[in-house]
């Protein structure tokens, strides 16, 4: 990653402490976090505060701690409100991103990012990382996925490789899923390709897991099975930890694709290895790995456990303001399941008399 450095005369303490906390969280170092939120306090320099914020606010909203995230990027959000309009926003693009994955967060993110989508409309000189979260946004808002893939588009015409990044991987991440939730598929797996080549030749692991979480979601929405399932089993398996949230879009893929694929016993058998849905129960990729454990559930004739998965993704993506089925269609799901299978609706109680 290409990260700003201090001029000549400047502390070189914040620079120092940003590389550290990075090698120490491809590690799983607890002391990352604590590293970079040092850097944070001991930068001056705008561009060194927002390569240091956006490094530890993404490694919070990985690990799942949005509320912490959101504040990071916004107590440094508003202290350059004033003085740096596109790195504000640039911080307020990659707070909403985190927010709106979130269901402890996602409302309250709603307005903002609506007031950041006018703006972003009307206005010249907004970062490309803003129309990569409008992108998603617009995709869980249940939008034509036509403006969808505008906003993705936008995006990535500005900053059409991952590496090297300035705004972070969640650019081209919500570029690319938004392409691949529009059915974009074609666009989408060629920057993804085009992206993971580059990881790889550059021996940057982190980003290789990471892609390959959603590369793996691209595949299982053409069909490729084999090739979806391969990538899911990198993301899951191959570094010295999973790659945070991201994982349980690899996991919800990897279910997917062995229950197609006529494994039921090795698809239980990740979700109980894993167990992301519990790790990560508010986000939208947790909601995926309910969804895809209840079509498992389906295909292995177990209707009550399936509908009980169903819907409850179904409650967590209501709760996410998702209602849009290119996230996951978990309702036309939920109605294979034999009626059985489904609660009965409580009698009603006889009035009382008085």
């Amino acid at each position: 990653m290409t990260r700003p450095r201090p001029r000549a005369g400047a502390p070189l303490r914040p620079g120092v402490l940003l590389e550290l906390g990075f090698a120490e969280s491809y590690t799983a170092d607890p002391q990352a976090a604590a590293h970079l939120e040092q850097a944070l306090d001991t930068a001056v320099e705008t561009a060194v505060q927002v390569s240091i914020t956006l490094a530890l606010g993404r490694m919070l909203q990985i690990d799942g701690r949005t509320r912490e995230s959101l504040a990071v990027f916004d107590r440094t959000r508003a202290r350059l409100a004033s003085t740096d309009r596109r790195a504000a926003l640039r911080l307020e693009g990659a707070a909403l991103g985190a927010a709106q994955l979130d269901a402890d967060t996602a409302g309250e993110a709603a307005q903002r990012i609506a007031r950041l989508r006018r703006l972003a409309e009307e206005q010249p000189g907004v970062p490309p990382s803003v129309f990569g979260m409008l992108a998603i946004a617009a995709t869980m808002a249940n939008e034509h996925a036509e403006t969808a893939a505008r906003l993705a588009l936008r995006a990535l015409d500005q900053a059409p490789k991952l590496l090297p990044e300035e705004d972070g991987p969640p650019l081209f991440y919500y570029a690319c899923i938004a392409l691949t939730l529009a059915e974009r598929f074609d666009e989408a797996l060629r920057r993804f390709d085009d992206a993971l080549a580059d990881a790889r030749r550059l021996g940057y692991l982190p980003r290789v897991l990471g892609l390959s979480c959603y590369r793996a979601l691209a595949k299982l929405r053409i069909g490729n099975l084999a090739d979806a399932e391969a990538d899911a089993r990198v993301a899951l398996e191959t570094g010295p930890r999973l790659p945070g949230f991201n994982a349980a879009c690899a996991l919800a893929v990897l279910i997917e694709t062995l229950a197609e694929r006529g494994q039921p016993e090795a698809a239980e058998a990740a979700g109980q290895r894993y167990r992301l849905a519990e790790q990560y129960p508010t986000m939208v990729h947790g909601g995926w790995v309910l969804a895809a454990r209840g079509r498992l559930r389906l295909a292995e004739l177990h209707p009550a456990a399936a509908l009980a998965d169903l819907l409850a993704a179904g409650d967590l993506f209501a709760r996410l303001r998702s209602p849009s089925p290119a996230i996951a269609p978990w309702r036309s799901d939920a109605a294979l399941a034999p009626p059985a299978a489904r609660p009965l609706p409580s009698p009603q109680q006889p009035a009382e008399r008085s």
